[in-house]
């Protein structure tokens, strides 16, 4: 059995993968059918199995993204036989009349073309310093073919310790590291063939990479790596460090979608953190709480702990910057780290106003004790208490105080199993690999959704626009910044609130 799961797995893994190639598409001919809607002429155009998004878009000459907004049925993927609002315009008109266009108006638009080309390639070559971000960002469509390279911990050596003959028994062992991170592969190249739809072509050049910097610095001299448009590092510490200052060196967008550490992303324009770091996640705390809850008291509370009353310092300052950015008094704000001194917590509450208690510890007797002090408070006073994620897992905190207490909390990922995206998910999943995705098949698909997205939208260079280029995935949003220099931060951060039980989106 184990000889078997070494050449799947291998198989698998280590040959770089085909090309998801786009099917030549049939002619896409104008449709004759002209309605008017809302006072506006649309052509009704049928789709015809085999046409593509671009193909329809370059044939009636609209732009591709008024193409999505005028037909947000789009969103579930382009379908034979859908039927699709195009937009009437001048330029669409004149195109629509051939008997109308000379040869002289021929001869002119093709100039024309050759001169916007020309123009455009002065522009790329202007904007290739990756410091200088492209304000004027248009969406449009690459289907050339994009070369992605995954490095990713599949331990192979290791493979001969696999002792388990269930697969899925195997997948979630913690001892099984060479599984560890299939998922995430697998969420990826789901979110690779969502694309195939749009005409979008990926190669993947998958690489074995662990904790040894050395080994990886000597895969790196592989002549193909400098040739790749994206690189996703799925490592830790010194071994994405190697990754970063290769992706630097060559000009290549690099993105990891593990840590939160800003240091992973400082003078490399092109390097991307998909999480948040802590600066990040205490400015969206802030910007919540100051806009919800705006005529109202907030207590900031910590344990004795050092690193949680440095972190609360940081939120706290968040609320002074909010203050002096929006001109605001915003709500009342009580910093205090009351440490094991809770008996005094009714002179710092209001009966007046809704008392939100922010209580920032993971030490979980502190956050025991002082939840069952606010519940002999609860009777008497508006409360709402913003804690940590993962306090549900305390044994020593019962779910029913937290709901009492009207919990929120906050996570870099979410999953709302009720949305209608998610559940296509959990069934093209469910098909493909007979097993149930956990975290990381989530986070591999979003990172997958956002990054081949960017490449097909804006190209090789989409690090210039993806401070414009925002999007919701699965478990998060992705809205990158950058001061220019260097590289870009996710600074979404999921907020949520406990409900009958389950965890709901505190922003809806």
């Amino acid at each position: 059995m184990i000889n078997i799961w070494k050449i799947l797995v291998l198989c698998f893994f280590i040959f770089q993968f085909a090309f998801l190639h786009a099917q030549e598409k049939p002619m896409v001919g104008k449709s004759q059918k002209i309605e008017t809607i809302d006072g506006k002429e649309y052509y009704i155009h049928t789709v015809v199995k085999g046409q593509t998004l671009y193909s329809i878009a370059k044939a009636y000459e609209v732009d591709l993204g008024l193409l999505n907004t005028d037909n947000p049925e789009l969103k579930e993927g382009l379908k034979a036989g859908m039927q699709l609002k195009i937009l009437v315009t001048k330029e669409t008109k004149a195109v629509t009349n051939p008997q109308k266009t000379t040869s002289e108006t021929k001869e002119n638009k093709t100039t024309k073309e050759v001169k916007d080309k020309e123009a455009k390639d002065k522009e790329i070559k202007k904007d290739t310093i990756p410091t200088k971000l492209n304000k004027q960002c248009k969406s449009e469509p690459h289907t050339e073919v994009f070369d992605v390279a995954l490095f990713i911990p599949l331990y192979l050596n290791e493979l001969d310790s696999v002792k388990y003959e269930d697969i899925e028994q195997a997948k979630h062992s913690n001892s099984s590291r060479p599984l560890r991170f299939i998922q995430f592969y697998e969420g990826l190249r789901i979110a690779a063939d969502s694309l195939k739809n749009l005409g979008m072509s990926l190669k993947f050049h998958v690489y074995d990479v662990d904790e040894d910097s050395v080994k990886t610095k000597k895969l790196l001299r592989s002549p193909e790596i400098a040739k790749m448009d994206l690189i996703i590092g799925l490592t830790y510490g010194s071994t994405f460090q190697v990754l970063v200052s290769f992706a630097k060196q060559k000009n290549i967008p690099i993105v990891n979608p593990l840590s939160n550490k800003r240091q992973n992303i400082e003078g490399n324009p092109t390097a991307f953190l998909a999480n948040p770091t802590v600066k990040a996640m205490a400015a969206s705390i802030c910007e919540f709480l100051f806009n919800k809850y705006t005529n109202e008291r907030i207590l900031l509370v910590s344990s004795n702990k050092e690193n949680e009353k440095k972190t609360l310092k940081v939120i706290s300052q968040g609320f002074e910057n909010l203050k002096m950015q929006t001109d605001k008094k915003g709500p009342e704000i009580i910093d205090t780290s009351l440490g094991d001194a809770v008996s005094n917590l009714s002179d710092l509450l209001s009966k007046s106003k809704e008392n939100v208690i922010l209580l920032f510890s993971n030490d979980e007797l502190f956050v025991a004790e002082y939840i069952r002090k606010l519940l002999l408070l609860s009777e008497g006073y508006q409360l709402t208490l913003f804690g940590m994620p993962g306090w549900s897992e305390f044994k020593s905190v019962e779910s029913a105080a937290l709901l009492k207490l009207n919990y929120h909390s906050f996570s870099a990922s979410y999953v709302d199993y009720k949305q209608k995206e998610v559940n296509d998910f959990l069934l093209k999943y469910r098909d493909l690999y007979k097993t149930e995705p956990q975290d990381f098949a989530f986070q591999g698909y979003d990172i997958g959704d956002y990054f081949f997205s960017a490449l097909y939208y804006y190209g090789k260079d989409f690090y210039q626009c993806a401070d414009q280029y925002t999007k919701k995935c699965l478990q998060t949003c992705y809205v990158f910044k950058s001061d220019g220099k260097d590289g870009f931060e996710n600074t979404w951060l999921n907020i949520y609130k406990y409900v009958d039980y389950k965890m709901l989106d505190a922003r809806k």
